[in-house]
């Protein structure tokens, strides 16, 4: 089974590299296989009733990412002299005044 060896056949390949796999008996998971270890154009052929895939490593470095530049921001409040400040207290009833009690379980 040479599904396990495809990482290491992508590693060792140069970019645009290809990879040609000649087996006695070919299944659909070889060929998956060379798609998710990150081969690329891969297709299946016979050749003089040979089973053969042919794949090969992408041009480009897979997972590169580079950082986004951040602009730095100020926020500021306009406040008018005509705006009307609220005042909290307002917002409270008198049950939330009014002290938490404290539950304690006799059993802990």
């Amino acid at each position: 089974n040479p599904v396990p060896n495809l990482a290491e056949s992508l590693r060792v390949l140069k970019p645009g590299g290809s990879i040609v796999l000649v087996a006695a008996e070919m299944s659909p998971e070889i060929q998956t296989g060379f798609l998710m270890a990150g081969f690329v154009n891969t297709s299946s052929k016979d050749v003089n009733g040979v089973p053969q895939v042919t794949s090969s490593k992408p041009d480009f470095q897979a997972a590169v990412a580079l950082p986004k530049k951040q602009k730095k921001s100020t926020w500021t409040v306009a406040a008018d002299e005509e705006d009307e400040l609220l005042d909290e207290d307002q917002f409270l009833d008198a049950s939330d005044l009014k002290p938490v009690k404290k539950v304690v379980k006799e059993d802990c």
